[in-house]
């Protein structure tokens, strides 16, 4: 293309056709946040685990309603009732609570009126209302989230509640930052004649932690090219991508994989 500038569109494709994945890691749930899901991640159980009450209320048998029952336990959430339910009874149950056997329905205490201990039902209740089925939301096995998601603070939630103890994540990537020019001083610094504050450390180092990059390593600031390769480690014949910029703007994207490389790239960038 000669000396022509590339579009945006062909700078990504020419960035993009030297991708290739990074590994995969096992990142514990509660420090995947902000990390990449590498593979599809499963529900370990059903969810919720057992029938359970949307509210707290009282657990019946809808046949039983309308009528005055006796309340004959209380269940918490984590509790479960020491017995099934009989016909003609009702157990108090909380929120999260395991609906007893026997029982079908949770009518709420909203519409109820509790009298020591006995319940009235005042009107009719359907089977099922506010029972959340076993597996109604998720079974075990179920995608929980997919591959190649970003995963926030939701899908953690998402997959501990599902038992997920850990997450297949694609690792991290390490980034240098290395800036080149005599000129150069960091913010802070006095200027002496000729010299400007350096914008490129501070920028590429904050737009790589803004992409979640593991390691931002800004190496010393150097006064040309062929030293900023040296500095960087790069004549160790290295496997890693440089990508040279001027004043923001990218010119070169390689990888450097030997020496004989490294004395190509001095050649073609003079000091």
């Amino acid at each position: 293309m000669g000396d022509e500038l590339l579009s945006i569109d062909e700078a990504i494709d020419l960035v993009l056709s030297h991708v290739a994945p990074l590994d995969v890691e096992d990142v514990p749930i509660g420090e995947a946040a902000g990390r990449v899901s590498a593979e599809a991640a499963r529900s370990a159980v059903d969810l919720p685990p057992f029938p359970s009450s949307a509210m707290d209320g009282f657990a019946i048998r809808s046949a039983d309603a309308p009528r005055t029952l006796p309340i004959v336990a209380r269940v918490a959430a984590g509790r479960p009732a020491p017995r099934p339910l009989a016909a003609g009874e009702a157990m108090a149950i909380a929120t999260g609570g395991v609906v007893p056997d026997g029982a079908d329905s949770v009518v709420p205490i909203e519409v109820v009126e509790e009298r020591g201990d006995e319940v009235v039902i005042l009107g009719n209740v359907a089977k099922g209302d506010n029972v959340r089925e076993r597996g109604g939301d998720l079974r075990a096995g179920d995608v929980v989230v997919d591959a190649g998601v970003r995963l926030g603070p939701a899908h953690v939630g998402a997959l501990a509640a599902a038992g997920v103890a850990s997450a297949r994540c694609v690792r991290r990537p390490r980034v240098a930052v290395a800036v080149t020019g005599t000129e150069l001083r960091s913010p802070g610094e006095s200027l002496e004649p000729g010299q400007i504050y350096d914008a490129i450390e501070p920028y590429v180092g904050s737009t790589s932690r803004a992409a979640n990059i593991l390691e931002i390593m800004a190496l010393q600031k150097v006064a040309d090219y062929e030293a900023t390769i040296d500095a960087a480690g790069f004549a160790r014949g290295e496997k890693v991508w440089f990508r040279e910029m001027t004043g923001i703007k990218p010119l070169t994207i390689a990888e450097v994989v030997s020496p004989t490389f490294v004395e190509a790239a001095r050649k073609a960038y003079p000091a």
